[in-house]
């Protein structure tokens, strides 16, 4: 099935690509690319094939300033002007293309129901009257613990309904690192309030090109942490007067809020006796014993989490109850000479793997076709399959390479454009039977949801157990939240280098520092 959201070259479009020989093509895509792609599979190589994925890959990226495409086209149009309306753009210069129609995208409709009944499931209601003790308790402050794919957002904002319903002529701040996390907050707070608030609010965004401002009162303030460090910078006066102004502070992804630069601003924040914190984390712990008890001095302790009497685990009850996937993992040895004994020394004393060695990895051709071959084998089985790879350059490479097989591919990174990068993800998230995947080196590794997602590929080896589980947590939604019942979880395994982890160990490494 064809993506609709996708258009083919127009055929005047066409008529420009098939000016395009095999000497042209080759410097256009890489020769880097054309190498790897004729080790891999030859018969990709065939110029039809490299104009397809030319195409795909670059029509609607406008990073794509290539000399060779320039002078590519430039030759093109002076032998055949004919292959260019009088009107129209040349093709790869195209930066715009028709966005999904609210009818065409999953779930749309229900999601814009102002359904007053802001439900939550019996597991959810338990951790927020659990949390509410705590934020109207002595403490007044809480990190609620549930694994991606739980509904922690929607838990959160039910919680924070209440505090604005309470603290009439205050306001809340929700504070997240990305600008996804922070749009995530805004739509599901608007959704909330419609059905559970009392009064009028305003939604104020301070996030990426968004300048709400900071001074409009009986609110919910969704920021980036970035601004208010910046914010903080230029006026340290400034963020000291708030406290009083808010009756709730929300910190998503909370385990990095006493990363240095950051935990200055919350203490700032909660200064305010009556100010409550409550904190949002999938991971809630530091590698560093010094940070780890730092926040859980900062949350006062008070871990709250899934009950999950009669299971051995909350992980179990989930999948058991359907809100979670289950996963498969699947090692895929490799044993390479990128890496040297005496790398492998210096990441045993890293607290994670170097870049060059990531670089490394990604530069080795026989591990990359190994890469590509188990991409294309969960096709087979996978509509949508997200890749996490070593470097970005690795990431704009597999997709790349993928879209020249005919496999519809698209690669964010920090560097893509706002509204390039919109579409991709948009196009990602669609319901359709069309094959996706989505690259990235490790911008996507938290704050993006698409429920879609029913398999990972981690060619990014990490010692980090907070980013091992944001990885594998991007395919973790069960049927009830909207995705599968199983989950493919592909963990390269480099020899020598850290392997797949136990969900159960993933969820429950942290609660020992917080229950010492």
């Amino acid at each position: 099935m064809k993506s609709e959201l996708h258009p083919a070259p127009s055929a005047d479009n066409k008529a420009l690509l098939r000016l395009f020989d095999e000497e042209t093509l080759h410097p256009m895509l890489g020769l880097r690319a054309i190498k790897l792609l004729d080790a891999w599979d030859a018969t990709f190589c065939r110029p039809s094939a490299l104009r397809a994925a030319l195409a795909k890959t670059y029509v609607y990226d406008s990073r794509v300033q290539m000399k060779e495409c320039r002078n590519a086209v430039n030759a093109a149009r002076r032998t055949s002007p004919r292959a260019f309306t009088s009107t129209g753009k040349l093709w790869f210069e195209a930066s715009e293309y028709p966005s999904a129609s609210e009818s065409e995208l999953p779930g749309t409709h229900s999601i814009e129901q102002l359904n007053p009944d802001y439900g939550l499931h019996p597991y959810q209601r338990q951790v927020q009257k659990d949390a509410l003790r705590h934020l109207f308790g002595q403490s007044q402050r809480c990190l609620v613990h549930m694994p991606t794919g739980a509904g922690k957002t929607r838990t959160a904002m039910s919680i924070c309904s209440q505090l604005m319903r309470e603290s009439e002529g205050k306001s809340v701040i929700w504070i997240a690192n990305s600008d996804e996390l922070c749009q995530q907050a805004a739509d599901e707070f608007s959704r909330a309030w419609k059905s559970l608030g009392n009064r009028p609010v305003h939604i104020v965004q301070n996030y990426g090109q968004h300048n709400g401002g900071w001074e409009c009162a009986n609110a919910f303030n969704v920021a980036s942490i970035q601004k208010l460090v910046a914010l903080n910078k230029r006026k340290p006066t400034v963020i000291a007067g708030w406290p009083s102004k808010y009756a709730l502070i929300a910190f998503d992804e909370a385990h990095i809020s006493v990363a240095p630069g950051y935990s200055q601003i919350i203490q700032t924040l909660v200064a305010f006796p009556q100010t409550r914190l409550l904190g949002l984390s999938a991971t809630p712990g530091r590698i560093e014993t010094d940070a780890q008890r730092e926040l859980c001095d900062l949350f006062a302790g008070n871990l709250v989490g899934i009950a999950h009497e009669g299971y051995k685990s909350s992980i179990d009850l989930l999948i058991d109850k359907r809100f979670l996937a289950k996963p498969v993992f699947s090692k895929l040895p490799y044993k390479g000479d990128a890496l040297t004994d005496s790398d492998r020394v210096r990441i045993a004393n890293s607290a994670d793997i170097p870049s060059d060695l990531l670089e490394q990895l990604a530069c080795d051709d026989l591990r990359n076709i190994a890469v590509l071959n188990s991409i294309r084998n969960l096709t087979e089985q996978h509509k949508r399959i997200m890749v996490f790879a070593p470097s970005v350059e690795n990431a704009q490479l597999l997709a790349l390479l993928l879209n020249c097989t005919g496999i519809e591919s698209y690669c964010v990174d920090a560097n893509t454009p706002r509204n390039t990068r919109k579409r991709y993800l948009d196009l990602y998230r669609t319901n359709d039977d069309v094959v996706r995947v989505l690259t990235n080196f490790s911008v996507l590794a938290a704050g993006f949801d698409a429920p879609q997602t029913s398999a990972v590929v981690i060619s990014r080896p990490t010692k980090s157990l907070i980013l091992y589980s944001q990885m594998i947590g991007r395919a973790l939604r069960g049927p009830a939240a909207g995705g599968s019942s199983t989950a493919k979880i592909i963990a390269i395994r480099d020899e020598g280098l850290a392997s797949s982890i136990d969900m159960d160990q993933i969820y429950n490494f942290w609660r020992k520092s917080w229950d010492s």
